[in-house]
């Protein structure tokens, strides 16, 4: 569990006897993904900027809890308001994950990488109909706990937490 701000870290372990991260190539290149992720940041941007004149102490979307994004969600143009409710649901998530995981909730972190995917789907919109199938078609399976995109979206890998004897 990476801090990026920091370069703080700490080790989240998945308990490989019952668990395992099964990775998946959907076959497509990511030829926009470079354009369109650098459009993804720039939104990113303007929505600290306009939540910097409620939340002056804030450098980025990190540093703004989920209730007070909430309280000021509705002054944003609605494409920034999803850019940003992904960067900062994504990072609850994140955290709740691994906090699963330590626990050995693979159910809960399961569900936790399905709404990333949706979240990465519908509010940063990174995804592709590929990734969406496979992530679906990943969830259908018995044994799988969740499956959501990896990497830099607009095409690429599904990554899904599958119970260890369900790996075949």
């Amino acid at each position: 569990l990476l801090d990026c701000r920091t370069l703080h870290y700490r080790h989240v372990t998945l308990p490989a006897r019952h668990v395992r991260l099964v990775v998946a190539d959907t076959g497509v290149r990511r030829e926009l993904a470079t354009s369109s992720y650098n459009v993804r940041r720039d939104e990113c941007r303007k929505g600290v900027e306009l939540l910097r004149q409620h939340m002056p102490e804030i450098d980025a979307l990190r540093d703004v809890p989920p209730h007070k994004f909430e309280q000021y969600r509705a002054m944003l143009p609605d494409v920034v308001a999803r850019r940003c409710a992904h960067v900062i649901y994504e990072n609850e998530r994140v955290h709740a994950a691994a906090e699963a995981l330590a626990v050995g909730d693979f159910g809960a972190c399961g569900q936790l990488m399905n709404a990333s995917h949706n979240s990465l789907r519908n509010d940063f919109e990174v995804s592709c109909r590929e990734l969406d199938e496979m992530a679906d078609i990943a969830r259908s399976v018995p044994g799988v706990y969740g499956a959501r995109m990896t990497g830099a979206g607009f095409g690429g890998c599904v990554v899904s937490l599958v119970r260890a004897d369900a790996v075949p």
